[in-house]
């Protein structure tokens, strides 16, 4: 299931819309609070409860920024991690979770190994400053990259 927060499937070039997020989290008020955040720094967000909804959406539109839960019910961040690496995912991601330290630690490295641009690993509860931080910082690179390829 789809939780869109903001949806701008509009004619504007890539360079026009805002840096799209796609929030991975099988708790849909976690994904709020995140939503909350990305809208606070310029993004569209999209909440997604289920690693089968992310796939599906990931083949109809690639996000900028993807923020995802490693532990989930239907499938957990660690094989979702995997199949991002097949994907030959470029895109930056942010990792979080609520469990041991050592399991968010643990798919920071996994995802070095496959090499998946981990620009935050983040224990729940989530500092919302921080995750704000963090996107404002992405969000200046993804904007800063369109600018020089439309220069």
């Amino acid at each position: 299931m789809y939780l869109d927060q903001k949806t701008s499937e509009t004619s504007l070039s890539k360079a026009q819309q805002k840096p799209r997020i796609y929030i991975v989290d099988d708790d849909r008020h976690i994904g709020e609070i995140i939503s909350f955040a990305g809208d606070e720094v310029g993004c569209e967000t999209h909440i997604i409860c289920s690693v089968q909804d992310f796939k599906e959406r990931w083949n109809e539109v690639v996000p900028d920024i993807i923020v995802l839960d490693i532990i989930m019910p239907d499938t957990d961040g660690l094989e979702l991690l995997s199949w991002l690496a097949k994907k030959h995912c470029a895109v930056p991601v942010i990792l979080m979770s609520g469990h041991d330290v050592r399991h968010l630690r643990s798919a920071h490295h996994l995802a070095e190994a496959f090499k998946i641009d981990v620009v935050a690993a983040l224990q729940k509860p989530l500092a919302l400053t921080t995750l704000e931080t963090v996107l404002a910082e992405q969000l200046e690179e993804i904007l800063s990259k369109r600018n020089i390829r439309n220069d």
